[in-house]
């Protein structure tokens, strides 16, 4: 993901994943003094997690319960994405949920997403999908056709052909 700013939109929540299991057991132990990360990871603040958990170790009075209902993860370096078979003649199509991914992020509803290279016009897609608009360019021809069918079979009569 590109940014012409310094300043830019993420939004680590909308693709924020489920905690895993034994994260939530070791947030519920709690952080002692000893604790290598009792006063925050390095190179960062101590994190409200973190404040928390210790609050709750050094002094169980001013505590508070501490509680994962509702709280994502944020998501990894590595994402796990399944791929889907793609009928049409284009040899590199990525799975929707790569760009959605990507959409979700770093824009909000109305954003202009660019796909500078569209192909079969998954990022437009899944910019269409997400309430953005999108701005693509597409050199072949062919792939240009793909991805004007191919938008037209997912969003139907809203999506305006131009041909």
């Amino acid at each position: 993901m590109f940014s012409k700013s310094s300043k830019y939109y993420y939004d680590a929540e909308a693709i924020g994943t489920a905690p895993y299991e034994e994260s939530v057991k070791r947030l519920k132990r709690g952080v002692g003094k000893a604790h290598k990360y009792a006063k925050g990871a390095p190179g960062q603040a101590m994190q409200g997690i973190a404040r928390t958990r210790l609050k709750q170790k050094l002094n169980p009075a001013e505590a508070r319960p501490f509680s994962t209902h509702g709280k994502k993860s944020n998501r990894r370096s590595v994402w796990e994405i399944s791929i889907k078979p793609f009928k049409d003649k284009h040899f590199a199509v990525f799975p929707l949920e790569l760009p959605t991914l990507c959409i979700k992020a770093g824009s909000r509803i109305d954003d202009i997403v660019l796909d500078p290279f569209m192909g079969a016009g998954t990022t437009a897609l899944a910019a269409a999908l997400l309430q953005r608009k999108f701005l693509g360019f597409e050199l072949n021809p062919n792939y240009a056709a793909i991805a004007r069918r191919r938008m037209r079979r997912v969003l139907g009569l809203f999506y305006p052909s131009p041909e």
